[in-house]
């Protein structure tokens, strides 16, 4: 597959599920493609797309992540002479689906089900393999859509994990020109304004609305995730789109034994590594989340001052990747902690 930086396919409104047949065709001719999808919710979504086709599709329910088995549905995929992959779900069935046609050199069409963070269009796969998280870089998807219709039914706790993985970007930015200061790590600056303007784009709509109407909203935040994972496609590595805030959430979820959703601890993680960073941009983030009733406050959330402080620590080791906690001391991070509001 050739290397791109831009969806070949972009489409996001309603009834775009009822036209998944006519836009493959559109693009692809009449090719034998495979859904791959999971269970519960995403399934019944997969079956009802399925009914729109006037051909058969293989159909394939992922059931778990591990090698061998992801190793037995791309076997299935080949036997069956499948040339296009339909992944159609939420972050571990994408990323699976996008893994699989990689391997398989054939083209993935990202149908997200949740709009829960910036991997349903990114070159970054992360598979869950006997309790490990393995990372792999693979080719962006061929296009992306997104049936609006199906995303309002979405719990909303995943929408606003999909905006605070995207306004984490804006931390992220200033964690990268933090570490050339002090580093000397290169730079692309197409990236990093890629990243910082698809969060700044979400945000000043939001801020700018009177009255929101869902499909826009909907619409604006999944332009924005695309951007954000076409700035990581750019730059060759998540650097434009995660700093020190996923660094926390990262720590977050091996401290605590339930972690919230990702999105949501990078998010509220970046209200405070906003404040370590004296960024302008806080008071308007602050402003946008509250009218929208995404969860400023970790203690309301269900996390303590203290695991919070112990994810801060646990930061900076758990990869290579010079951020603002590299030059900040106690004090400072717990001045941060008071100033942000995080733990009010």
């Amino acid at each position: 597959m050739d290397l791109h930086f831009s969806p070949r396919i972009i489409e996001i409104g309603k009834g775009k599920s009822e036209r998944l047949q006519s836009i493959i065709e559109k693009n692809f001719g009449n090719v034998n493609a495979g859904l791959i999808t999971g269970g519960n919710r995403v399934k019944q979504i997969a079956e009802n797309v399925i009914t729109h086709f006037n051909s058969k599709i293989l159909t394939i329910v992922l059931k778990n992540t591990l090698s061998e088995d992801i190793k037995k549905i791309e076997k299935e995929i080949v036997k069956e002479n499948v040339k296009l992959i339909i992944g159609i779900g939420g972050g571990s069935v994408l990323d699976t689906s996008k893994l699989i046609a990689y391997h398989i050199n054939i083209p993935f069409l990202s149908f997200p089900t949740t709009l829960s963070n910036d991997g349903i269009y990114s070159p970054i796969v992360v598979i869950k393999n006997d309790k490990r998280l393995k990372r792999e870089w693979t080719p962006l998807p061929e296009g992306i859509i997104v049936d609006t219709d199906i995303i309002k039914d979405a719990p909303y706790n995943t929408i606003l994990a999909g905006i605070g993985d995207l306004i984490a970007n804006l931390s992220a930015v200033q964690d990268w020109q933090i570490s050339s200061i002090h580093t000397g790590e290169e730079i692309n600056y197409e990236a990093l304004y890629l990243s910082k303007g698809a969060a700044e784009r979400f945000l000043y709509y939001i801020l700018s609305q009177d009255t929101q109407n869902k499909d826009k909203f909907l619409t604006n935040l999944t332009e924005s995730l695309i951007m954000s994972g076409i700035s990581m496609a750019v730059a060759g590595s998540s650097r434009p789109a995660s700093g020190s805030e996923h660094l926390i959430s990262h720590c977050l979820d091996r401290i605590m034994g339930k972690p919230l959703l990702h999105g949501i601890q990078a998010g509220i993680a970046a209200i405070f590594t906003l404040s370590l960073q004296h960024s302008g941009y806080l008071p308007a983030v602050k402003k946008m989340y509250k009218s929208i009733s995404f969860p400023l406050s970790l203690v309301k959330s269900g996390v303590t001052k203290d695991v919070f402080i112990s994810a801060v620590e646990c930061a900076p080791e758990i990869r290579k990747r010079f951020t603002v906690l590299n030059i900040k001391d106690k004090k400072e991070i717990e001045n941060a902690i008071k100033e942000s509001g995080i733990t009010e």
